[in-house]
Parts: C-alpha cells; sequence; structure tokens
C-alpha cells in the first residue's frame, strides 16, 4: 500500500490490535503525545524494540542469506523470497542484486536455464522460473503417461499365449485335455504339443482327415480298422475254450 511519509505512522497506528493498541497508547505519551509529530523511523524503533528484538531480526536476515527453492514451488519460494528480504535491505539495494539473488537460490535444473536468459529484474527471473517449472512439470505429466502405457502393453506382451488342450474323439465331440503320464513322457522326449488335437506327436496331425491312427490309411477311423476288427476276431478264436467229451463204458461194453 502506498503511503506518504508523514501519515505512515497514523496508518500503522489504525492497524494496531489487543496488545498492540495497548501497547501504543503507552508508547505515545512516551513520544511526545502527539501523533502527528512522531516519525516513522521512531514508530518503527519504538515497534521493533517491543515485538522484534535484534537477536530475531538477525535471525531471520540470516534465513534470508541461507534461502533457497528446495523442494517449493518456484512460486512459494518468491513469496517467502518476499517476507524474508525486508530483514536484509542492504542485500539487494539495486533491482539486479535483488534479481540475482532470487536466481541463486533456484533450484539448479531450473537456475541454469534463468541464468541463460540474463534476466536484469526480479520480475523477468520470476516470470522465466514460473514459465520453466511449468513445463518442467508439464514434460514429467506426459513421461509418466507414456511410461504407464509402455509398461502396460510390455506387460501384456508378455502373458503367455494359451494353447487350447482339447482331446477330440470322431465324432467331433472333444473333452478337456488333461495331460497323462505318457504324454508327459512325450513332451519330455521334444514331441511338440500339436494345437488340433492337443496330443504331443511330430509330422503331420492326421485329425479330421479320416485317416486311421492306426494303420495310416484313408477312408476308415480307427475304431473301425479291419487291423483292429481282425485282431479281435483273431483274440476271440484263439481264447475260446474246448469243450472234451467224456465217453463212459460198463465193462460189458470194454
Amino acid at each position: 500500500m502506498k503511503c506518504p511519509e508523514d501519515q505512515k505512522v497514523q496508518c500503522a497506528v489504525f492497524m494496531l490490535t489487543d496488545r498492540g493498541t495497548a501497547w501504543w497508547e503507552t508508547t505515545e505519551r512516551m513520544l511526545g503525545g502527539d501523533v502527528s509529530h512522531i516519525t516513522w523511523q521512531q514508530f518503527k524503533e519504538s515497534f521493533y524494540a517491543k515485538f522484534f528484538s535484534a537477536s530475531l531480526r538477525d535471525a531471520k536476515r540470516q534465513e534470508f542469506l541461507n534461502l533457497e527453492q528446495g523442494d517449493m514451488t518456484v512460486e512459494q519460494y518468491d513469496a517467502e523470497f518476499d517476507m524474508l528480504s525486508r530483514f536484509a535491505p542492504e542485500m539487494i539495494a539495486t533491482e539486479a542484486a535483488r534479481a540475482d539473488k532470487f536466481v541463486r537460490g533456484l533450484r539448479l535444473d531450473i537456475q541454469g536455464l534463468v541464468r541463460a536468459f540474463r534476466p536484469a529484474t526480479h520480475a523477468d527471473a520470476l516470470r522465466l522460473a514460473v514459465d520453466l517449472s511449468l513445463q518442467e512439470r508439464a514434460n514429467s505429466s506426459k513421461a509418466a503417461g507414456r511410461g504407464s502405457t509402455s509398461g502396460q502393453k510390455r506387460k501384456a506382451e508378455q502373458q503367455p499365449v494359451p494353447v487350447p488342450q482339447r482331446n477330440f474323439r470322431p465324432g467331433g465331440e472333444f473333452r478337456s485335455f488333461q495331460q497323462k503320464p505318457f504324454e508327459a513322457g512325450e513332451a519330455a522326449r521334444g514331441k511338440p504339443l500339436c494345437t488340433t488335437c492337443g496330443k504331443h506327436h511330430l509330422g503331420r496331425c492326421l485329425f479330421g482327415t479320416r485317416t486311421c491312427f492306426k494303420c495310416r490309411q484313408e477312408g476308415h477311423t480307427a475304431d473301425r480298422c479291419p487291423l483292429r476288427v481282425t485282431g479281435i476276431a483273431q483274440n476271440q478264436g484263439a481264447g475260446a475254450p474246448h469243450q472234451g467229451r467224456v465217453f463212459a463204458t460198463n465193462r460189458a461194453e470194454a
């Protein structure tokens, strides 16, 4: 707020509350009792002596000297810079000195870029720092989005493609395929899994070709193979029991 020098004391007194008001009633009498004759310098010295000791002012001055952006945003850093700069006015006596002190406290990744533009004023340095920080945030958001998308894509590509494992029957029926010990042994011996019939075998798959799995002849299936029928008949003939006859004779016939 712009205020004429001769009205600063009156404006400051108007803003006082509670302890400040009580303090001023006593201080005003000690300074002559007429606010219009009390200078702004007298008011500040009395006010600081009461509420803002020299040791506290020195601590704030040192805090300004060591001020750096750190984890703060540029806007937060600028607000802290303005607040603390009042305690070290000799450090920022010129606009160029103020701009240089502000830039030296920025994070290194932003500081170098701001210095490249050689800002002449604090306002110029602040504008550059804000623009660069916004661009940095936008780039980080885009990179995070691309990383999430590519990660999901890699995860999907790494998922194994399920191979339907089914055991088909000649009539077109099928049932869920469960690998048996024999078939596991076939796989261990290097026979690949057929995606057509769900079995482990080498060479062309005969499923659905009307080719017999037993004799490899076309025109019939394994359950109707002539070799199979002949084998069954032979087994039945060879295994049929012979009925023996028992002849009983008596002594006269003998």
